[in-house]
């Protein structure tokens, strides 16, 4: 009897430590796909705002040579941003929404995945 119940302790150490591990590589496997999945997407922004930074300052270099002025050309890209900026502003609440939704999916994606 008392050999059957060292067994069974011993069994059920074995156990739980395995488990832990499991459960620790796991953790490890879904830091890394969302910090794989981070990094991809910031690479992404970064090159968007480059983009958008030289799209803006040619676009702005542009309507400057149209209406012979370089201040109407970059004061209208400004009047552009500066609406875009107030868009952001009326809709924080439905964008933070979503960007909370997206990231919520994409981490129940890469458990999901396992």
């Amino acid at each position: 009897m008392k050999e059957h119940l060292n067994t069974i302790v011993n069994e059920s150490k074995e156990y739980f430590q395995i488990r832990s591990e499991l459960i620790q590589l796991q953790i490890k496997k879904t830091t890394a796909k969302l910090l794989a999945q981070s990094s991809s997407g910031l690479l992404i922004v970064l090159v968007a705002m480059l983009l958008l930074i030289f799209g803006s300052l040619s676009a702005a270099f542009y309507l400057a040579d149209l209406y012979q002025s370089l201040y109407k050309g970059f004061a209208i890209v400004s009047v552009f941003y500066f609406a875009l900026l107030l868009i952001f502003i009326l809709f924080s609440k439905k964008i933070k929404k979503q960007f909370t939704n997206l990231f919520i999916s994409a981490l129940f994606n890469s458990e999901n995945n396992d």
